[in-house]
């Protein structure tokens, strides 16, 4: 049985969705998009994933207090949940982006499970002189960042379950660059990538 605070909401434009994955993240509490004007007090309950902040929404209603109750198991801001759903991206009447989870189903997890996830999260590339293409055996939520020696980030390639992706390089110098992923567990392992003269 379900027990939850719903708080309906009244106007948001959507502007992207993106096929139905698993994601893995922690909830937290934040302010509430504005979505009528004057806008709404208040917060709700949301997810992080990857280093995105998404409001939950279940039965088409936003959370609006820092604990749900979902099948008698109680999720509150801290926990660190699996979640099946859908993720949109939607645009409010101040033309601020969020994003939006509508929740399929839902496990607390341990963080140790996060960690895992993301070092079986395996990815191979294939270069040219224009693109990198990057390949993961799986769905892939996360960033594609490319850095320089120095650790400057010259590249961010935001990725929403896709198993495929390219980073075009055709307009940075010659010269050794690493190559990595970021989801909600950390930042992988460099791959050095090594770019010649155009």
């Amino acid at each position: 049985m379900k027990h939850f605070l719903l708080l309906t909401v009244f106007t948001f434009t959507c502007i992207t969705v993106f096929g139905q994955d698993i994601y893995y993240g922690r909830l937290l509490t934040l302010p509430n998009p504005c979505t009528e004007t004057p806008c709404l007090p208040g917060s709700l309950l949301c997810v992080k994933i990857n280093s995105d902040d998404c409001v939950i929404s279940i039965d088409s209603h936003w959370v609006a207090e820092n604990v749900v109750v979902i099948d008698n198991n109680s999720y509150s801001a801290g926990d660190s949940v699996k979640i099946v759903g859908i993720i949109s991206a939607k645009e409010d009447v101040l033309s601020n982006i969020f994003f939006e989870i509508v929740i399929e189903s839902i496990e607390k997890i341990e963080t140790s499970d996060i960690k895992s996830v993301h070092q079986k999260r395996s990815f191979s590339i294939r270069q040219s002189k224009e693109s990198i293409d990057i390949s993961f055996d799986t769905p892939t939520n996360g960033k594609i960042l490319l850095s320089n020696l120095l650790g400057n980030i010259l590249v961010t390639r935001r990725i929403t379950g896709e198993r495929n992706a390219s980073i075009f390089i055709n307009k940075l110098y010659a010269g050794v660059y690493i190559l990595q992923f970021e989801d909600v567990a950390g930042i992988s392992e460099g791959k050095k990538v090594i770019i010649s003269a155009h």
